[in-house]
């Protein structure tokens, strides 16, 4: 069956970004057979319908606001049918030849359930002795977490749902899963943010998740090395040698490279941990 490619359209953030996609998408080559699948979230508008315009793609349109990333994909797959799924935020700008193939050739790997563009160490529950107190504790308690439950109460619920420090997973900004393990995956509705914290990285998460099931998670570089978990922080992806070896570019990556040293070293830190434990 043909892999499904379903990329996020939050239409709230305007035309800019599915354009930028678009001409990656156009630039790049997949390496693959596919069906691109866009799916509209936010409402419909009518810029879309001339970005759309003579383009091959199916359209999944959500009716509505707006709901966040991982509860699109969910809802989208209930109406894709394919072997192998592969999701692009809305952010998403595809960097190398081949990307599709890269992506999924590990998933065809005994024992490798899920694979990415990028991955990371972090946790919410992790205190970061490392980091300078001030970033450190609003790493670990998110603001909005803390306004929604207070502080005592968004402790508690970091402990119960995050595994402490080193956390590998997969980021969910580009990542693909074989549709024989998402029918094993339990992937429930996200209404918060909090939530797709959780969906992410934490122990019920999809990450983890896969891992229970016995399966590996990978990540792939530009170069097509797919990376085990302990390999990721020298793996030149995400926070990592620069960046030079990054798959899918979005908006977090972009964040660290236009960030100031400190503060590339600052979120290096957060994805693995003391300064010294990752060459840039």
């Amino acid at each position: 069956m043909v892999p499904a490619v379903l990329h996020l359209v939050y239409t709230p953030l305007g035309e800019e970004p599915v354009r930028r996609f678009l001409r990656s998408y156009d630039t790049m080559r997949a390496g693959a057979e596919h069906r691109l699948v866009l799916i509209l979230n936010g409402g419909s508008t009518p810029w879309f319908e001339s970005v759309v315009e003579d383009r091959d793609v199916d359209v999944h349109r959500i009716e509505g606001d707006g709901i966040l990333d991982l509860d699109a994909y969910r809802l989208a797959l209930k109406h894709r049918a394919a072997g192998a799924y592969c999701f692009l935020n809305s952010y998403s700008e595809l960097q190398a030849e081949d990307w599709l193939t890269k992506l999924l050739g590990p998933l065809r790997e005994p024992g490798v359930g899920m694979t990415g563009a990028g991955g990371s160490y972090e946790t919410l529950r992790a205190h970061y002795p490392w980091m300078p107190p001030v970033f450190a504790s609003s790493s670990a308690l998110p603001g909005k977490l803390r306004e929604s439950l207070g502080a005592a109460r968004a402790r508690l619920w970091v402990n119960r749902r995050f595994p402490p420090f080193p956390n590998a997973h997969v980021r969910t900004n580009a990542f693909a899963l074989r549709a024989d393990v998402i029918r094993r995956l339990d992937w429930p509705a996200v209404r918060t943010k909090p939530d797709a914290w959780a969906l992410e990285s934490g122990r019920a998460g999809l990450s983890s998740q896969v891992q229970s099931l016995g399966l590996q998670l990978r990540i792939v570089g530009a170069d097509g090395r797919a990376f085990a978990p302990a390999d990721w922080p020298a793996s030149g992806t995400v926070r990592s040698g620069g960046q030079r070896n990054l798959l899918v570019a979005d908006n977090r990556t972009k964040e660290y490279a236009g960030a100031p040293p400190d503060g590339r070293r600052a979120l290096q830190s957060l994805a693995w941990g003391p300064p010294q434990a990752v060459a840039e």
